[in-house]
């Protein structure tokens, strides 16, 4: 799945009382993480303006670890 829709799916889990973030803004770290494990270059995704919205409501950082496996070139 590509990650607007599994992020969507996520966001649809949580409440979106914005008070709520908040409120555990305050206590916690909030993060939403992405892994990405690919091979090739220059692959990429985005967020909607909507998600991006959904996120900031959420007071969330957004983190991304990123992993890429090539092939190893013969020397």
């Amino acid at each position: 799945m590509i990650p607007e829709v599994l992020t969507r799916k996520l966001l649809m889990m949580v409440p979106s009382d914005p008070e709520i973030w908040k409120q555990l803004h305050d206590k916690f770290e909030i993060q939403i993480r992405y892994g990405i494990h690919m091979s090739g270059w220059n692959k990429g995704f985005g967020l909607s303006r909507q998600i991006i919205e959904w996120i900031k409501i959420l007071r969330a950082d957004i983190e991304f670890d990123i992993y890429t496996y090539e092939e190893e070139e013969n020397v």
